[in-house]
């Protein structure tokens, strides 16, 4: 009898000990509007550039980080995740590339599915902005930014 209720408490303790709960982490308040983007703008160069956008730490529904790579600059903007919109018209560069000198950020737009990947071809986001950056040391640029959200086919790296 003993070897019976043993047995029946080891095959109790061991099932149990296997059930995991899953856990949904969730997403983050601006996922719909973060990700990268390749990019080109508008100063005569054909290059394509790096976009990141992506959530702050306190998880903000009206802000989020945008990174641009060729210019080296990173900047809060505001978000209105219902329009797909974002803006800065007060901006500061925080990465010191531009010795935080401001980056205002305007006509910020992310418009779903509203372009097609040059690659592959395959419909993906657009991202549009314009921004003005200035320094000391390089002057004042205006630039407008037209890209797609970063596919991952290896037709649409650049």
């Amino acid at each position: 009898m003993k070897k019976i209720i043993y047995t029946l408490i080891a095959f109790v303790v061991v099932f149990s000990s296997c059930r995991k709960d899953t856990i949904d982490a969730g997403g983050t308040a601006v996922q719909d509007m973060s990700g990268e983007f390749w990019v080109q703008a508008d100063d005569g160069d054909p290059a394509w550039y790096r976009i990141s956008t992506f959530n702050t730490a306190s998880n903000s529904s009206t802000q989020m980080w945008l990174k641009e790579t060729d210019y080296g600059y990173q900047t809060l903007v505001n978000v209105n995740l219902s329009a797909g919109t974002f803006a800065q018209p007060s901006g500061t560069d925080i990465t010191g590339a531009w010795t935080a000198k401001p980056v205002v950020i305007t006509d910020g737009k992310i418009i779903k599915n509203g372009t097609k990947a040059p690659g592959s071809g395959v419909t993906t986001d657009q991202l549009t902005f314009t921004a003005t950056i200035s320094s000391a040391a390089n002057g004042t640029y205006t630039l407008k930014y037209t890209g797609y959200r970063r596919t991952k086919f290896l037709a649409d790296d650049h």
